[in-house]
């Protein structure tokens, strides 16, 4: 992964300060790449270490991202205070440059053992940062044990990637996509062609991440707004030195010792690492585009955890005449979805139906597809494709098919999904990442549309 890529993690990161409530006392971030975890982690405590005393607890343990904020390789580490009984209050490190933002480093492998994560420790810890108005980050692997029951207990967890799929008793409080960084004007979008028929030839090669300075990427995160309320009545707590503040959090847990060992929990067997799509049409596909995503954001990042994620892919194929000929035998929530498929980076139509939050839902309409044979066995799957753009919101069941099929007249893939109260909302596309989505976005404005890019929620109609 470039640093470039890493970058946008951290920007992810940051940009969730304003869903986490600065002196809630903790929050867990949970990922399966090391470094993309790390990187998520620290943008978020860098953003929330504007306004709060912050402590990254690393429980990772081979992040060389966490391992370079540590001014002394040799200083102890959560190992060594939560195995060997070496206070916190020599874990911590200030980050230097970072006036609010203190370390506390792994202090080697047992930092992620099952009885560290499992630790009663971790609670008291929690509470004592809250007692002060500060916040406690823990980063560490999804895979590991017991990681989901420390998020359980700790309020919630932050998803790094859609290949992270906590179980339902998990508050899952955002899932992470990357945020691609600007790129430079020569690297801009191609003219969309969302004509039905064959897309034209363009010579070029997709556009890596454009670099980004850590700096620059920390200022475009934002000044945090949202976690700015009630700062000023905390404000006499933050005018003591910052190392007594933090301290202060830590020295809870000198009134008890030990790290307790919580009993084995069954583990959520949710979806597996959904793998980017493999070409399964036959024709070559023609066109070769480049991505930009600037100012490119999702709306609704706190609906991430009740997102209708799941969907089957019943087929790609690289003309969007082929893809539209399959929705109109009608499909459940059926859309066409741009994305780049293969070695080449090329683009290509993916046919999408349903929405749902569960993927056993989704296993069922994949076999009824091929019950039905709508879709064939081994190529049709399902996929994670929590992203849509919202077109239309708060539409009653007499409305919602002319607003529909005005949308389809326009040539926008549109389908409708039913809210909780009842009201409809209409969405086009669905989309694993917001590089895939930016490829609708020129569509979108095309007709006058101003892109409205949301987790999925709902049912479908």
């Amino acid at each position: 992964m470039t640093e470039a890529q890493l970058a946008g993690w951290e920007l992810a990161g940051a940009r969730q300060a304003a869903a986490v409530q600065g002196d809630s006392g903790a929050v867990v971030v949970l990922g399966k790449d090391v470094e993309a975890t790390a990187r998520a982690a620290l943008g978020l405590a860098r953003a929330l270490a504007r306004t709060h005393q912050v402590a990254l607890a690393d429980l990772l343990g081979d992040s060389t991202t966490l391992a370079g904020l540590v001014d002394d390789p040799s200083a102890p580490g959560i190992a060594d205070s939560f195995v060997h009984g070496v206070s916190l209050n020599r874990v911590a490190r200030p980050v230097r440059g970072e006036g609010r933002l203190f370390i506390l480093p792994s202090g080697g492998f047992e930092a992620s053992a099952p009885d560290v994560l499992a630790s009663t420790r971790w609670d008291r810890l929690a509470r004592g940062f809250k007692q002060v108005h500060a916040q406690l980050i823990v980063v560490a692997h999804a895979g590991e044990p017991e990681a989901e029951g420390l998020a359980r207990r700790l309020g919630g967890a932050i998803a790094v990637g859609t290949d992270v799929v906590l179980g339902p008793d998990v508050h899952t409080i955002a899932t992470l996509l990357p945020v691609m960084p600007s790129v430079p004007p020569s690297a801009r979008v191609l003219p969309s062609t969302w004509e039905a028929g064959p897309l034209t030839a363009v010579e070029g090669r997709t556009a890596e991440f454009a670099g980004v300075s850590l700096a620059a990427g920390r200022e475009a995160a934002g000044s945090a707004e949202g976690i700015e309320t009630g700062v000023s009545r905390r404000r006499a707590l933050f005018e003591a030195p910052p190392r007594s503040r933090l301290l202060l959090a830590l020295g809870v847990l000198a009134l008890v010792g030990g790290a307790g060992i919580a009993m084995a929990r069954e583990r959520w067997r949710g979806a597996s690492s959904v793998e980017p799509s493999e070409m399964r049409a036959a024709a070559t596909p023609v066109d070769i585009v480049l991505i930009d995503t600037v100012g490119l954001e999702i709306s609704n990042p706190s609906d991430s955890a009740r997102a209708a994620a799941f969907s089957v892919e019943v087929l790609a194929t690289n003309t969007l005449e082929g893809a539209l000929a399959v929705l109109r035998d009608s499909l459940p929530a059926g859309t066409a979805a741009p994305a780049l498929l293969g070695p080449s980076r090329s683009r290509w139509y993916r046919v999408v139906a349903g929405a749902y939050a569960t993927r056993r839902e989704a296993d069922s309409l994949l076999a009824e597809l091929v019950r039905r044979k709508r879709a064939t066995d081994g190529a049709a799957r399902v996929i994670l494709a929590p992203l849509a753009f919202r077109l239309e919101r708060g539409l009653s069941s007499d409305t919602t098919p002319l607003a529909l099929a005005r949308w389809r007249r326009k040539g926008i893939p549109a389908y409708v999904l039913v809210q909780d109260d009842g009201k409809m909302t209409i969405f086009a596309g669905a989309f694993e990442r917001l590089d895939q989505a930016a490829l609708l976005v020129p569509a979108l404005r095309a007709v006058s549309v101003e892109p409205d890019l949301a987790y999925r929620t709902g049912r479908t109609f």
